[in-house]
């Protein structure tokens, strides 16, 4: 089954991704939250910042349509250019989003180090919703979401291997 991808006011994405379907069941569904910001001004879209951002939200599109080779791909290059971010903050969002988005993309193509990859991106997680800069905003509250949807995907994973 598909999920939708909608946009609140064009900035904040709130992804639900396909559930499998195999052998006429349905296999649980994965939710992945993102997260708010202020509008990018087109000059940082230029900058190792900006396409980090910029991979992070092709990778949320890409895996809501099951599309994991490419959401593979692009959260390889979004790491990349967050190496190269010299903002702390967007480096702490981009990263935490685009580890989940990798780890998510490697179960599904069952390559990898998908548990490893999506508890480094839950302790990014839980650095964010403790930021100073992030606690008690949404920013802050959306982290919360995309950990607690990790979590869920995790045990997702462990319970079909019995």
């Amino acid at each position: 089954m598909k999920g939708c991808l909608a946009t609140i006011g064009g900035i904040v994405v709130v992804l639900f991704v396909l559930a499998m379907c195999t052998a006429g069941n349905m296999a649980n569904s994965l939710n992945p939250a993102s997260h708010e910001r202020n509008a990018v001004p087109s000059q940082l879209l230029t900058t190792a910042c900006g396409t980090a951002d910029q991979r992070e939200r092709q990778a949320a599109s890409y895996i809501n349509n099951g599309e994991y080779q490419k959401t593979y791909d692009t959260t390889v290059s979004g790491l990349h250019y967050v190496e190269l971010c010299n903002n702390d903050d967007d480096n702490l969002l981009n990263k935490a989003y685009l580890m989940s988005f990798k780890a998510l993309a490697e179960h599904h193509l069952s390559s990898g180090d998908s548990k490893t990859d999506l508890n480094e991106a839950n302790q990014l997680l839980v650095e964010c919703e403790t930021h100073p800069g992030f606690y008690g905003t949404h920013v802050g509250a959306q982290c919360e979401t995309q950990e607690t949807n990790n979590i869920q995907q995790q045990t997702n994973w462990e319970m079909e291997s019995y």
